[in-house]
């Protein structure tokens, strides 16, 4: 699972928790990108990302600043 297909994403901002998960669409002869958009309002960080991955390994990120493409292996 090269792409992470599966992967549970938790944002913790302020006194929110964004979640989302990665399963990108897949068509006939289509695909859509494996990423995951998070939607965070006005915030300036995210203080807190949790990446759950399919195989039960975590990781955790510290202090991410928005507005950036972000590519996270699984360790």
């Amino acid at each position: 699972n090269r792409q992470g297909i599966g992967a549970r994403v938790i944002a913790h901002v302020g006194n929110r928790t964004v979640r989302r998960e990665l399963y990108p669409v897949i068509n006939f002869l289509s695909q859509a990108p494996a990423r995951v958009t998070l939607g965070l309002g006005k915030a300036k960080t995210i203080e807190r990302l949790e990446i759950r991955w399919p195989s039960g390994k975590v990781t955790e990120l510290a202090d991410v600043e928005i507005n950036r493409h972000l590519v996270v292996r699984e360790p």
